[in-house]
């Protein structure tokens, strides 16, 4: 179970890495003078509505996995019936592309890429770990369920 607490959950590592990537994006943008996005107020609306619908997604995925079930049940129900992370898919698809938004950021905008990269390298550790732990039921579920974005398989 230590090893569990460990390595589930992106947590420090991805918040440090976001931020990593936040501010060589900024950096970028200033060294090269890279112009920003002009002032408008329908991308504050999509960025509002970003945070919003990131908000959702985050809060209804722990409603099915609370800390209490980590590690212990394989929660497949609700919104892991769709991805198998949409906490990490609320963070990639829409809170880091609303702050690229709310900072008029192009480069910001682009750089969720490397967000998506980054995230997907972590999950791939945590995934091995599920894979060890739940067996040939996660096996299964990777085989039926996407990674972050919900596409029909």
């Amino acid at each position: 179970m230590e090893e569990y607490k460990r390595i589930m959950g992106i947590g420090l590592h991805g918040i440090v890495a976001s931020a990593v990537i936040l501010f060589v994006g900024l950096w970028m943008e200033n060294a090269f003078n890279i112009p920003k996005m002009s002032s408008d107020i329908v991308i504050d609306y999509i960025a509002i509505l970003l945070v919003l619908a990131g908000f959702l997604i985050y809060v209804v995925s722990y409603t099915y996995l609370p800390i209490a079930k980590h590690g212990k049940e394989l929660i497949q129900g609700g919104l892991y019936s769709y991805v198998r992370h949409p906490q990490y898919s609320a963070i990639i698809f829409f809170f880091y592309p609303a702050i690229a938004l709310f900072m008029r950021s192009y480069v910001l905008v682009f750089s969720t890429v490397m967000v998506y990269i980054v995230f997907t390298l972590f999950v791939m550790q945590e995934e091995k770990y599920m894979v060890r732990l739940f067996g040939k039921s996660y096996l299964e579920y990777i085989k039926k369920i996407p990674r972050f974005i919900p596409v029909k398989r």
